[in-house]
């Protein structure tokens, strides 16, 4: 649990606790492009809540388990979700993004090597270190492979309709306050620990 600040000012808007991340995303590491979205489970003792994306991942939508919209404010890397209601039991809220991994995130282009770590801020998490566990679906084209800090569980299918041709499934078995994740062309010589 934590608290975050909001607009520089040090005041604390929110305190939350992330209880899991579960997401889904295309990777193409030699166009340094990424899509998909993160659910995040959370338990909130206020009507906010508080992630940080990074600025050069644009949003594309934020709702709750049910599928409503719900309203947001973006300050740079800081977004603040006005949930529905306070509530004792945990909150699922679901964000969609896209866009180019800015360079110094780990971003190699010469090898088609994309570095995703919680420096990057590439999913949505707290700006505090906030155990929680994780499914992170990732999908990448032909060519490429990925390794993960979690524990590879299986393939992910195909995406429809974008690049990602092949893909894995990395789940954690102990809340981590921080994953990683490398995507890279298959002879790229990559790892994480």
């Amino acid at each position: 649990a934590g608290g975050t600040g909001a607009g520089g000012t040090g005041e604390v808007v929110a305190r939350q606790d992330v209880q899991r991340y579960e997401i889904d995303v295309c990777v193409d590491p030699v166009r340094r492009r990424i899509s998909g979205e993160c659910a995040i489970t959370v338990r909130a003792n206020v009507d906010k809540l508080v992630f940080v994306l990074a600025p050069s991942l644009a949003l594309g939508s934020v709702r709750n388990a049910s599928g409503d919209a719900l309203r947001f404010a973006r300050d740079g890397a800081t977004v603040e979700v006005s949930l529905r209601a306070v509530s004792e039991s945990p909150t699922k809220v679901i964000i969609r993004y896209q866009g180019t991994i800015a360079a110094g995130n780990g971003v190699c282009t010469g090898s088609g090597l994309v570095y995703l770590g919680a420096g990057s801020r590439w999913y949505p998490t707290s700006e505090v270190q906030d155990p929680a566990t994780m499914r992170i679906v990732i999908r990448y084209p032909d060519g490429c492979s990925s390794v993960c800090t979690g524990t590879l569980v299986g393939m992910a299918t195909p995406s429809s309709g974008q690049r990602c041709s092949g893909g894995d499934v990395w789940e954690t078995d102990v809340p981590l306050s921080a994953a990683a994740v490398v995507v890279g062309t298959i002879g790229s010589s990559f790892g994480v620990w």
